[in-house]
């Protein structure tokens, strides 16, 4: 049986990949469209390296892929202390508070994030919604709100063998024991 492909959530590497979109727009924007963006951002890590920038775990939702401890950023859901002390929800809008900087990004994340915040930097919350919609993965969870999108499935989208996913699916595994003996989980 295959392991699961699971990565560990990273609330200041997102944080940071939000905060420098939010820069790049201005200091504030609709939460919708930071969240394709930061998808996006995701997928081309993924497409890159098989790991994505933030970790955070996908669902399929009706205006496409969500990451869904991001989204829990922005909803106020759980106890985020870095992001709340950056990242602000307005309504519809999330603004910067505060710099977050991009010590946890590497050159290739912070690459990534400026290239796509230059490539959509006119586009709409819907605009971004039909970007995501005609990727392979998203499918519409109706009747369901909310549907996982595994990352196995992205891979396999993005062109990753069985074996490789599974290699992947191994080692991630292993980080999180390690994670979970230094209690980092």
């Amino acid at each position: 049986m295959a392991t699961e492909l699971a990565f560990r959530f990273n609330e200041r590497r997102a944080t940071q990949a939000c905060a420098l979109l939010l820069e790049r727009a201005g200091g504030r924007s609709n939460y919708t469209r930071i969240l394709k963006l930061l998808y996006l951002a995701d997928r081309r890590a993924m497409q890159t390296c098989a790991s994505p920038m933030t970790g955070s775990s996908i669902v399929n939702m009706k205006n496409g892929p969500v990451l869904s401890e991001v989204y829990d950023c922005i909803k106020g859901s759980g106890q985020h202390c870095f992001w709340d002390a950056h990242i602000a929800t307005d309504g519809f809008d999330i603004r910067l508070l505060n710099p977050a900087g991009d010590s946890h990004l590497c050159d290739f994340d912070v690459e990534v994030l400026s290239e796509l915040a230059e490539q959509y930097a006119d586009a709409s919350f819907s605009t971004m919604i039909d970007v995501v919609h005609e990727l392979p993965e998203w499918s519409d969870p109706a009747p369901a709100k909310v549907a996982p999108l595994h990352a196995a499935d992205v891979l396999r989208v993005l062109g990753y063998d069985e074996e490789a996913i599974e290699a992947h699916a191994q080692t991630n595994e292993h980080i999180r024991f390690v994670d979970n003996l230094l209690g980092l989980s």
